[in-house]
C-alpha cells in the first residue's frame, strides 16, 4: 500500500478520533443516548403525527366517493373560470407560447434579467414559468412550459439566474407523433450542446427507477460551471395518469434534495400540476394542521398557476396515490379501500379504452358492488410493510421490490453495486471535468 495513502488514512483516523472527544467533552451534561432518544422521539412523534393525518385524509375520500370528487373537481374548472388573474405579459409575448390558452399569471412569473439574455433580439424579460409560492416563502418550486425552439436560451437563462440544481421533466420530446418539447440538452454521454452563451455537457446518464432517467448535467457559461441534476420520467401520458401509484413520490423525494428546482412537462399545468400538487399535500400532512381536502391545496396552487391539474383523473390520481401510501405504511387495510379503487380503476379503463374527456355519462355507470366481489389489482400482502419515512424511497418499495433490486446490484457491474453516491459528491465529481 502506498505511504502516502497509510498516512492519509492514519490523520483521517485521529480526526474522526479528535472529534468523537469533543463531542463526548461538549455533551457531558446530556449523554449521548440521551440524544438519541430525543432524535427517535422527535422522528417517531413526527411519523404518528403524518400517519393520522394520511388516515383521517383517506377516510375523508372514502365517505366523499370517486363520483363525488370528481364533481369537485369540475366545480373548480368553473370557480377558476370566474376567478382568472391578470396576465397583460402573457397577451403581449403570445409567439413564446406553447398554448395560447394557458395563461402565465403576473404577479407569479418569472422575470428574467435581461443582461443574461444576450441572444434575444426583442430583449423580453418574459417565459412561461411562474412560481409556485409567494415571494415572502420559500419560492424554490418553479412550474414552466416545455421549452419551444424560441424559447430555449430563455430557459437556460432561467435555471442559471435562479441557480436551479434540479428540472423534473414529465413528458417526452415526442407523443404520439406530436411534439411536446424541444430537446433542450445532449442526450448521449459526453457530448455537449449550445444555446446562445450557455454550453451544456451531459455528464452521465442512467436509469434510477422503473421509467426515471437521470442525467447529471454541467451548465457552462464564460470560465463558470454549474451541476444540474435532470430527471425525466418516461411514460406518463398527456392528460393521462401512470400506473405506479408510488414512484412519484420516490421521484420528488430524490429530485427535491436539490433545490431550486424547475418541473415542467409539455403545457406545464396538467402532469407538473399532479405532482406538485401531491408534493405539497405531502408536506402539509406532516404538519400540525393537516389537510384533509384536496381542494384546499389545489385552490392554492392555482393562486401561483393557471389551470394546475388539468383533468378529472388527474384530480383523482392524487387520491389514489395517498391511499396506496396508506396501505403501504399499514395505517389501513386494501379492504378498507375496495370500493374506491374498484371506481377509480372502472373510471381509469374507460378513459384507456376511449381516451377523452371524463364525462358524466362515465359517472354515471359506476355501478356499486359489494366489497366481496371486489379484485384489488394493485395492492397485495406483501405491500403491506412497517411504518416508514413518508417520503424515503425505500420505504415506498414493497418487500419483494427490495429483494429484486439487491439482487441486481448484487449480478451487477462494479458501479451498480457500490452504494448510491451523495448528490453532493456527484457535483463535485462532475464540476472537476
Amino acid at each position: 500500500m502506498d505511504q502516502n495513502l497509510i498516512y492519509l488514512a492514519r490523520d483521517k483516523n485521529a480526526e474522526k478520533k479528535t472529534l468523537r472527544i469533543k463531542k463526548k467533552k461538549f455533551n457531558t451534561a446530556l449523554p449521548d443516548t440521551t440524544i438519541v432518544k430525543d432524535d427517535k422521539k422527535e422522528s417517531d412523534k413526527t411519523k404518528e403525527l403524518f400517519d393520522n393525518n394520511l388516515k383521517a385524509f383517506v377516510k375523508a375520500t372514502t365517505e366523499m366517493g370517486v363520483v363525488n370528487i370528481v364533481k369537485e373537481f369540475q366545480s373548480l374548472q368553473i370557480y377558476e373560470k370566474k376567478h382568472i388573474k391578470c396576465h397583460k405579459v402573457f397577451d403581449a409575448n403570445l409567439n413564446k407560447c406553447r398554448y395560447n390558452d394557458i395563461f402565465c399569471y403576473d404577479d407569479s412569473r418569472v422575470i428574467l434579467n435581461t443582461t443574461f439574455k444576450e441572444f434575444d433580439k426583442d430583449n423580453s424579460d418574459f417565459i412561461h414559468a411562474n412560481y409556485m409560492s409567494s415571494p415572502k416563502e420559500n419560492s424554490s418550486y418553479i412550474c414552466t412550459q416545455a421549452p419551444l425552439p424560441t424559447t430555449l436560451h430563455s430557459f437556460w437563462t432561467m435555471i442559471w439566474q435562479l441557480k436551479v440544481r434540479s428540472i423534473v421533466m414529465l413528458c417526452e420530446i415526442l407523443e404520439n407523433g406530436k411534439k411536446k418539447c424541444e430537446q433542450y440538452w445532449p442526450l448521449k454521454e459526453s457530448k455537449q450542446q449550445k444555446f446562445g452563451k450557455y454550453t451544456i455537457v451531459n455528464k452521465s446518464k442512467s436509469e434510477i427507477d422503473k421509467g426515471i432517467i437521470k442525467t447529471i448535467l454541467i451548465i457552462k457559461k464564460g470560465h463558470e460551471k454549474r451541476v444540474v441534476l435532470h430527471y425525466q420520467w418516461i411514460g406518463w401520458p398527456d392528460h393521462g395518469v401512470p400506473t405506479n401509484y408510488l414512484l412519484c413520490l420516490r421521484l420528488m423525494k430524490k429530485a427535491t434534495k436539490k433545490l431550486p428546482i424547475v418541473i415542467h412537462c409539455s403545457a406545464g399545468i396538467g402532469r407538473t400540476g399532479t405532482i406538485v400538487c401531491l408534493d405539497d399535500m405531502i408536506v402539509k400532512l406532516s404538519s400540525e394542521s393537516g389537510c384533509m381536502y384536496m381542494k384546499d391545496v389545489l385552490l392554492q396552487k392555482r393562486q401561483f398557476r393557471f389551470g394546475i391539474v388539468q383533468t378529472e383523473i388527474q384530480y383523482l390520481f392524487i387520491h389514489r396515490v395517498l391511499i396506496s401510501l396508506a396501505i403501504v405504511r399499514g395505517i389501513i387495510t386494501a379492504a378498507e379501500v375496495t370500493q374506491f379503487i374498484k371506481h377509480y380503476d372502472n373510471i381509469l379503463n374507460s378513459l384507456n379504452e376511449q381516451p377523452k374527456k371524463l364525462e358524466t355519462k362515465v359517472q354515471t355507470k359506476i355501478v356499486q358492488k359489494h366489497d366481496h366481489e371486489i379484485e384489488l389489482k394493485h395492492e397485495t400482502k406483501g405491500d403491506e410493510i412497517n411504518a416508514c419515512d413518508y417520503r424515503d424511497v425505500n420505504g415506498l418499495r414493497s418487500p419483494e421490490e427490495k429483494k429484486k433490486i439487491k439482487k441486481s446490484k448484487d449480478v451487477g457491474s462494479n458501479s451498480e453495486a457500490s452504494p448510491e453516491k451523495s448528490e453532493d459528491s456527484i457535483e463535485n465529481t462532475a464540476l472537476s471535468i
